[in-house]
């Protein structure tokens, strides 16, 4: 069993290191990632999609509709049938 140093020491190498060997694989300059306040530039942002918001829209509606009306139903019917009281150990 490794110590509790030595878990340390790998998580810290994992996660400083692999992010860097990503950078030097892709062939960014590394630079870049390491000035330190960073400087930003705008970006602008991509156009609105309505074809992606309707695509979710009608995703939320199709997988949240068949609760929605069973919670309607339900709550219409308890509504119209009163329902005896009974006791919890019976």
């Amino acid at each position: 069993m490794r110590s509790t140093w030595q878990k340390f020491v790998v998580l810290t190498a994992m996660l400083l290191g692999l992010p860097m060997l990503g950078i030097v694989l892709a062939g960014y300059p590394v630079e870049q990632y390491l000035e330190f306040p960073s400087k930003t530039g705008y970006v602008s942002p991509a156009p609105f999609a309505w074809l992606a918001f309707d695509a979710y829209v009608l995703f939320i509606v199709v997988v949240v509709l068949p609760f929605a009306l069973r919670i309607i139903r339900t709550m219409r019917e308890s509504k119209t049938r009163p329902t005896a009281a009974r006791s919890f150990f019976t």
